[in-house]
């Protein structure tokens, strides 16, 4: 059971870091859009591998942690409030598909995460870098000969646009210029950009070269700049300020060239970009607001929550698309107030155990939170995966339902 929960883990990172271009140059690059086989394997790959890692974890009779408990009731609540809603099965599928795939990953990897060895969880890690490196050069490469190229792979040579059914235009715009935003194997720069809030950390901390962690974090943050991803950049800065101010005097005097070089050449990149793309920027988040507000008010009209695939990415499958551009608020109009508070202490208890950890999963955690407060980063097969793996390979042991009653 190790090995193959390893395998399946290991086949769901690799896939998930280029699962938007490979997607995207089957469906379309090689003319199989219509090709129900085709559409069966790229839609549900994902979550057919993590029902297994599920079932597996279920097999293992682990005893449950309270996070997978907290899990549990967040999923439970969700199917329920959505039958007394009256939502049809489709959208519970469909809505249940977006919610919760993260969440079961999660809970299914802290179980099987207590079989792998110390080989293993570097095995994982080491991976995940590696991937990112092959992402972070091809979308650096494209940045040079062109993004049109990827219509080559099946991409639409359109710019800005998305059709339900067609192929994704090869490049985002930002708002009233020319300029291509980067997202190198991803359908989106915002998403690009939460991966690369997890390539960087996990860099600073494994690549034990100065000179290769340099180039490494230097052009994964030039990858973040060229996103132009406003969550992203809050969430990096966010994240940097965080390290910052938990470091003692003698580690950042160990590092005080490399922490000053990347700083400055963060700094400077953000102003220079700041200043070309600020008016468009402020038209592309005054249209996010609008849509947080549209939500807002469905969470007034009815706090107890309208069930899933009411709001979200799942939402638009059903010609009623309402996208709130904040996960949270997709949570509350979904599963109501009882279920964002559900969600929260789930994130809560998690980073409390990571802290205690000293985990840079902590950090990581935070980092992607708080882009969620601005787009739907959860959506993203690329993003989740591995953090729920860091988080899962990082949790410090928990007591389990069972040990507390035998104490009591």
């Amino acid at each position: 059971m190790r090995k193959t929960s390893l395998c399946l883990t290991l086949l769901l990172i690799i896939g998930s870091s280029f699962h938007g271009i490979l997607s995207t140059f089957l469906r379309f690059g090689l003319e199989q859009s219509e090709n129900a086989y085709i559409n069966l394997l790229i839609q549900g790959w994902k979550e057919g591998l993590i029902a297994i890692l599920f079932l597996l974890a279920l097999a293992s009779k682990k005893r449950f942690t309270k996070i997978q408990i907290l899990i549990t009731a967040f999923i439970a609540l969700g199917v329920i409030i959505s039958l007394i809603q009256g939502v049809d099965f489709s959208h519970i599928i469909w809505g249940g598909r977006t919610e919760f795939s993260f969440l079961i990953l999660l809970f299914a990897l802290i179980s099987l995460s207590k079989q792998w060895t110390k080989e293993d969880k570097k095995t994982l890690i080491k991976t995940f870098l590696y991937s990112g490196i092959a992402v972070v050069a091809f979308g650096l490469i494209l940045s040079i000969i062109g993004h049109d190229k990827l219509t080559i792979l099946g991409f639409r040579n359109d710019w800005s646009t998305f059709y339900p059914g067609e192929a994704p235009a090869f490049c985002q715009k930002e708002a009233g210029t020319d300029f291509c935003r980067l997202q190198s194997t991803f359908y989106s720069a915002n998403r690009y950009a939460g991966f690369l809030l997890i390539l960087i950390p996990l860099a600073w901390t494994q690549f034990k070269n100065s000179a290769a962690k340099l180039v490494i974090i230097s052009a994964a943050v030039l990858s973040l700049a060229l996103t132009l991803s406003t969550s992203g950049w809050l969430a990096g800065f966010f994240m940097l300020a965080i390290y910052i101010a938990y470091l003692n005097k003698k580690t950042i005097q160990k590092h005080k060239k490399f922490i000053t070089t990347s700083t400055i050449m963060a700094i400077s990149i953000s102003i220079i970009t700041a200043i070309n793309f600020m008016p468009e920027l402020k038209d592309s988040d005054a249209a996010h607001i609008t849509q947080a507000l549209d939500t807002i008010e469905a969470i007034l009209s009815n706090p107890m929550g309208h069930g899933l695939a009411f709001s979200g990415p799942a939402s638009s499958l059903f010609n009623a698309e309402l996208l709130p551009e904040n996960w949270f608020l997709q949570v509350t109009a979904n599963l109501g107030i009882l279920g964002l508070i559900l969600f929260i202490w789930i994130w809560h208890e998690t980073l409390k155990n990571l802290v205690k950890a000293k985990a840079v999963a902590a950090l990581i955690l935070i980092g992607i939170l708080t882009q969620n407060l601005f787009i739907h980063a959860f959506e993203e097969p690329g993003l989740y995966v591995m953090l729920m793996c860091l988080i899962a390979i990082s949790l410090k042991p928990q007591s389990t339902i069972a040990k507390k009653s035998q104490k009591e």
